[in-house]
Order: structure tokens, then C-alpha cells, then sequence
């Protein structure tokens, strides 16, 4: 905490009175090209206040400072701001911080902006952070599940293809199936056989093993670290009996892809949109309509695109299902609120038969021509080997900060996006009555 100092510093502090004019940790950015609003933080504050929260200078520029703005529309990337400095703070008022003892700091105001180096994004505030005085208090909420995806971990092995095991005799294998139960009608349980599965029958585990994973450390040698928890999947894939997986490299490079990022941002969208409208009372909130938003319009992250030699095509490709947690929530007021959101991502580590009918070139591959993919799939289905060698369901268990403020209406569009939802769903209701009469 600061003391004041020289008063021709002009240094003002007080924990009372709030004064709009000046921006706080707290305050709320916006960038033209950003797709979320983003706060100033401020980590070490200088020791001088107003409405009892940090005054911000013309200095607090620093990458630690200034959050993301969500994806950029110039690059369609996540964000990376960097603001070299604040410009058009207010000359006329300056504090002396503490951290320096010899330095006058210009704070800044409403006018103030920043201009980010590295697409020319305009950065300007749209609040000052500060909060007003009366009920300045956080009240906390108990955690909440906002998001349950339909596909549910403890209900997937045996359910689908790729986790089922021991389910092909040699006859199959070798192509005594090699045509669908009904001409034309897609059949999730179609298994085409290659051609060169003649190898893989006749060949021993160890060998299989060797295909297999020398097929991994191929899609995965741009990242040594991934390699090597290729390497750990591949042996639980052997001796785990079929027990859930998780890694913390693995969930690190999937918290931080920007697949993820973008999936997370869908998620806020609908969650900022729905606590606005309950004043964001998180017992008052209804996820109903969140989960129709989210199957409608969130696409789950998939990993198959520019990612085929850094391991998360082969570790994940794409996700099944995830819960979303809003946790350590609270308000501030009738303005302001924050909390954690936890991302509990599920995908399964297994071979179906439709993935030994692919025909989409992947970097040029075609996945039933490589010999690591069908050793794979023979470990995992040939009856030869009894079922000993189980798919599994990985985790992937990621926290993002979450904060905004209820005055913030630049989501009023998902309603219109939720009425087309409803309307199409309506339609689709009405349709199915009338083909039962």
C-alpha cells in the first residue's frame, strides 16, 4: 500500500470514491480486430488508488498486463496483443510509484489507447474498472456444470467401432466381409479389408507392436515431447487393460491449439449471453438453452489439419464429447464477474472399421496403406489375440480464467442465431409427427 507523497506530484489516493475519469486493474479493453473484450491486469501496482483499486499508467503495457482478444480477424488466429505503450494518458495527473521511488507515472482515462505491434489493432477502453461504491463485495456461487456433451465417458467402450475388440475372426480379416449388408446404406460396423492385412495375421505381437509404433514416432517427430507420450499411449495400449489415460503434455498442447481455443470461445459466447440475461446470478441460470446453442453451433476441436506430424492427429485427431465446469465463480455488484472454466475433454484411442475404409489423403496418406495402422487395428480386433489388447478413453482436463462484465452487449446476435435453432427444430418435430400418421 502507498502512502501519499509530494502533493506537486499530484498523487491522489483514496478508497472511497470512485472517479470514472481515470482507468484501474480491472479495466475493460476492446481491440477492432479482437472477438472478445479483454481486461487490463495489473500484477504489481504502484501504490496509489482510487475507489480502493490500482490507478494504471501509460508504463502498464506489458504482455502480463493485456489479455487476449480472442481470435484476431486479420490473422483468424488466437490473439497475441502486444501494446508498446498507452498513448493520450493525462499529462496533468501523475503519481509517484512506489516500485521506483524516483519516477512520476502519467495514468491514464477513458480517451486513453494503445496500438498493438503486430496486426495494427486499435486498442481503446470500454470501461475504467472501477466499480461503484456502494456493494463492492464478491459473492461466490457454488461450482456449476454448464455443458454435458451427448457422447458420456463411462459409456463408450463396446458402444462404437473403434472401442469394441476382438470382434474379427481370420475369415473377415483377410476379406471374407468385403461388402456392406445392404447396398448403399453407410453401416458404422463395415469393415473393409486391405489387402495386406495377409501380413498382419501371420505376424507375431511383437512385431505388430514394432509396425505400430514406428508408425507413431513417423506422425509425431516435429514434437519430441509428443513422441514420447506417443510412446506412453502405445504401451498403455498394451498393458493398460483398457484403463483411462491422461498426460500432462498432451492436455498442454491441446489447452493451448488454437482448435481448442476456438471451441472455448464458442462456449463463452453462450455463457456471457446467458448470464446477462439472469444479471449473472449463477443459480438463476438455465442451461438448456446453452446446450441447444452448443450442438447446434460448437464445433468440437479436431486436430486433423496441420498437426499430422506433431502427434495429436494420431493422439486425439478429434474429440468425442467434453463437460464444461464454471467454477470459483463470483460477482462483484450487479457489474462484474469472474471465475474459472474447466474444459474435461474425452476422446478414445482406438481403430474402427470405418477408418480401415478412409479414403481422405491425409498429408498425402492414405490410412488403411500404412502397415502401422493395420497392425493397429489386427492387435485390437483379430480374435487371434483374445481381446488382450484394449482401446481407451484419454482425457484432456484444461482451465481458462473467465471474467466480463453484464453491461456488455455485443452477443445480442446469439438470440437471432437461437431462434433459427429453435425454428429448425420445430420443423423437424412437426415433420416426424406427420410421417407417423
Amino acid at each position: 500500500m502507498g502512502e501519499p507523497g509530494d502533493r506537486d506530484l499530484n498523487l491522489f489516493v483514496t478508497d472511497k470514491t470512485p472517479q470514472e475519469s481515470y482507468e484501474v486493474r480491472g479495466a475493460k479493453l476492446q481491440c477492432d480486430y479482437g472477438s472478445n473484450p479483454s481486461v487490463l491486469n495489473l500484477p504489481i501496482d504502484h501504490g496509489a488508488y482510487v475507489g480502493g483499486q490500482p490507478l494504471i499508467t501509460v508504463r502498464d503495457s506489458k504482455n502480463m498486463n493485456i489479455g487476449t482478444f480472442g481470435i484476431c480477424s486479420k490473422t483468424q488466429k488466437p490473439c497475441k496483443p502486444a501494446v508498446q505503450k498507452w498513448l493520450n494518458g493525462n499529462g496533468r495527473k501523475k503519481i509517484f510509484d512506489i516500485n521506483s521511488m524516483d519516477m512520476e507515472a502519467t495514468v491514464l482515462e477513458q480517451s486513453s489507447y494503445g496500438v498493438c505491434t503486430s496486426n495494427s489493432g486499435f486498442v481503446t477502453f470500454a470501461s475504467s474498472g472501477q466499480m461503484p461504491a456502494p456493494g463492492r463485495g464478491w459473492k461466490k456461487f457454488q461450482d456449476k456444470v454448464v455443458f454435458m456433451s451427448n457422447r458420456r465417458p463411462g459409456t463408450l467402450i463396446g458402444r462404437y467401432p473403434d472401442l469394441g475388440s476382438n470382434d474379427v475372426d481370420k475369415y473377415t480379416l483377410l476379406g471374407g466381409h468385403n461388402e456392406p449388408v445392404i447396398e448403399g446404406v453407410e453401416d458404422p460396423n463395415y469393415f473393409k479389408s486391405h489387402p495386406y492385412f495377409k501380413f498382419q495375421e501371420k505376424e507375431n505381437v511383437d512385431t505388430l507392436f514394432d509396425e505400430f509404433q514406428t508408425m507413431v514416432n513417423d506422425f509425431s517427430w516435429a514434437d519430441s515431447e509428443m513422441k514420447n507420450v506417443m510412446k506412453k499411449m502405445v504401451d498403455h495400449f498394451r498393458y493398460g487393460n483398457g484403463a483411462d489415460f491422461y498426460d500432462d503434455v498432451l492436455t498442454s498442447r491441446v489447452k493451448d491449439h488454437e482448435q481448442t481455443l476456438m471451441y472455448k470461445e464458442c462456449v463463452e459466447k453462450i455463457l456471457r449471453y446467458e448470464l446477462r440475461k439472469v444479471k449473472g446470478d449463477l443459480d438463476k441460470l438455465s442451461i438448456a438453452e446453452m446446450n441447444v446453442y452448443l450442438q447446434e453451433k460448437a464445433k468440437y476441436p479436431n486436430y486433423s489439419s496441420n498437426n499430422v506430424f506433431n502427434g495429436l492427429f494420431v493422439a486425439i485427431h478429434a474429440m468425442w464429447g467434453n463437460n464444461v465446469i464454471l467454477k470459483s465463480y463470483k460477482l462483484q455488484g450487479d457489474y462484474h464477474y469472474k471465475g474459472i472454466l474447466k474444459f474435461e475433454f474425452f476422446d478414445h484411442f482406438g481403430l474402427g472399421g470405418e477408418d480401415m475404409a478412409n479414403t481422405t489423403r491425409y498429408a498425402g496418406i492414405l490410412i488403411p496403406d500404412l502397415v502401422g495402422m493395420r497392425a493397429w487395428f489386427t492387435l485390437q480386433h483379430y480374435s487371434k489375440f483374445g481381446g488382450k489388447f484394449k482401446p481407451f478413453v484419454d482425457y484432456e482436463i484444461v482451465e481458462y480464467e473467465f471474467e466480463g462484465y453484464l453491461d456488455d452487449e455485443q452477443y445480442d446476435y446469439i438470440e437471432e442465431e437461437l431462434k433459427v435453432i429453435r425454428t429448425g427444430k420445430a420443423q423437424v418435430v412437426e415433420e416426424a409427427k406427420k410421417g407417423k400418421k
